[in-house]
């Protein structure tokens, strides 16, 4: 989808990013694009382009280096989140040019506000529209009706600012997905013959009951939003059904080749039209359960009905990430049978649809660091995104699905079980040097290159011992060396080695060997 792209990033563990998640779940034209929680990952999805904002914390844009693009040194506008309205903290935005500054216990009241007020420049970021027309009009479909605010503008300003020739009437989008049971790619980038067919047949019919028709081409169909009269509503059906009778016969020329036209609800206003388009894909999702090659209307579930299942999905989704955590591949697929077998009415929900997205978005983050080790991780995530957009049944989409990320985790455990040796040796030679230090699970599975979840179950694998247990037993031993030598009480034993205070250090001797440390230290002497 052609939204407004973000990016969230913030590296305390303090719940700030799963509050922005659940304030920017239901914004209008909003996409979050990635979750970062390091200044590496944060840099990998500013690098990759396309982010339109970066939601970042003062104390990760700290660490970051700035690019050199724009004010900001960052290739997007930048909303900035901080622990208060402390001058000091406000100094920091502003040194850095954010365009918002944002406190983090103001969140729920005040981001919303930030992102709208950040994306205002966005609408007219472009030149005339009698200077670039196609671009401008291509540019309000794929961006800027998901940016406005109702009544900010009218239709004499949309029109002079993009080229179009909207009137007051109604606003409906529709989306020509194409479809390939062969598996044969037939639709790329550079194949435009079939689009420009597609445009000029809907031009030719039902287009010519409009003020205006906009097209985005996608290489797996078209996107179209139309502006119509009241009136041309009734004849909505007919003009359908002749549309599709007509697409039949340039969808023939193509062997196994079909086309599902999916058509969102309609809208009074322009600014509205961005439901209509969340609708047509959720249509079009719907033609995998045997509806393809239809035209396919959007359909409301029961609120009630769908409501039951939502925790389900939950369930589903927290079961698969899961699996992506520990490279469990038979919970994996376990729970992917169970995702796709929900009835195609629920399924076809935004709901079900945006479970997958998710789903397929976490895959990377949490394995990204292992899968750069034997592929490129960019090009993979792509050739997977296009196994699924090309799958027209849910039979395929469930294979492809299970295949796809379930021959990437064997790979990655193949690669982990042949390194595991090495990813151990490492994180012990970093304890032995740290272990003054606050050192957690987390840190140490940095340090290696590993998610915590799977560093955990390998460290556990190796050595027997849980990371914890043996953080602790390696403090004791360094603990029993320094009581031998008598240079330090037990107070700045304990401080050495990085324990809460005396008494925590004590208890833990005591429990490892029996004695406290001062009876230790009787005994050795």
């Amino acid at each position: 989808m052609d939204l407004l792209k973000i990016v969230i990033g913030d590296t305390a563990a303090d719940g700030c990013i799963e509050r922005m998640e659940s304030i920017l779940s239901d914004e209008p034209g909003v996409i979050i694009s990635g979750i970062a929680r390091d200044k590496d990952s944060f840099m990998r999805f500013v690098k990759r382009g396309g982010i339109d904002i970066a939601i970042v914390s003062l104390g990760l844009l700290d660490q970051v280096e700035r690019l050199g693009h724009g004010s900001t040194g960052l290739p997007c506008k930048v909303v900035v989140t901080g622990e208060g309205r402390s001058y000091d903290s406000l100094y920091r935005a502003l040194r850095y040019h954010a365009d918002d500054y944002v406190p983090k216990a103001l969140l729920s009241k005040n981001l919303r506000g930030a992102i709208r007020n950040v994306t205002e420049g966005l609408l007219h970021s472009l030149p005339p529209a009698n200077e670039n027309k196609d671009t401008t009009r291509r540019f309000f479909i794929t961006k800027a009706m998901y940016l406005l605010k109702p009544g900010a503008y009218s239709l004499e300003v949309i029109n002079h600012t993009y080229g179009t020739t909207f009137r007051e009437g109604l606003f409906r989008m529709l989306f020509i997905k194409f479809d390939c049971f062969a598996g044969a790619v037939v639709i790329d980038e550079t194949s435009t013959a079939l689009q420009e067919a597609y445009e000029n047949l809907v031009k030719d019919s039902f287009g010519k009951g409009c003020f205006d028709v906009l097209f985005d081409r996608k290489y797996d169909g078209i996107m179209i939003l139309a502006n119509y009269p009241q009136g041309f509503e009734k004849e909505l059906g007919d003009k359908l059904r002749e549309l599709f009778a007509r697409a039949q016969e340039i969808t023939g020329r193509f062997p196994e080749l079909f086309a599902t036209i999916s058509v969102g609800g309609a809208y009074a206003h322009v600014h509205e039209a961005f439901r209509s388009h969340g609708e047509a894909l959720d249509a079009s999702w719907s033609r995998i359960f045997g509806r393809n090659g239809k035209v396919l209307l959007y359909e409301k579930p029961n609120a009630g009905e769908s409501k039951r299942y939502l925790r389900k999905f939950e369930e589903l989704g927290i079961r698969i990430r899961r699996a992506f955590e520990v490279l469990d591949i038979e919970e994996f697929q376990k729970s992917t049978d169970e995702l796709f077998a929900m009835p195609w009415r629920l399924a076809c929900i935004y709901e079900a649809r945006a479970c997958v997205i998710r789903l397929k978005i976490e895959f990377f983050e949490i394995n990204g660091k292992l899968i750069k080790t034997f592929a490129d991780t960019d090009n993979l995530r792509k050739e997977i995104d296009y196994i699924l957009m090309m799958s027209c049944t849910v039979e395929m989409y469930k294979a492809n699905f299970k295949s796809c990320y379930t021959k990437v985790m064997e790979n990655i455990r193949g690669y982990a079980e042949r390194q595991n040796a090495a990813p151990v040796r490492k994180a012990i030679a970093f304890v032995e040097k740290n272990y003054g230090s606050h050192l957690t699970m987390k840190d140490v599975a940095a340090e290696v290159n590993l998610n915590p979840m799977y560093f955990s179950k390998l460290f556990k694998k190796e050595t027997g011992r849980n990371f914890t247990d043996f953080v602790a037993s390696y403090r004791i031993e360094i603990a029993k060396e320094l009581i031998k030598e008598g240079m330090m009480n037990v107070s700045e034993i304990a401080r050495h080695l990085s324990f809460a205070d005396a008494r925590c250090f004590s208890k833990l001797f005591k429990k490892t060997m029996g004695v406290t440390p001062s009876e230790y230290r009787k005994l050795s002497s």
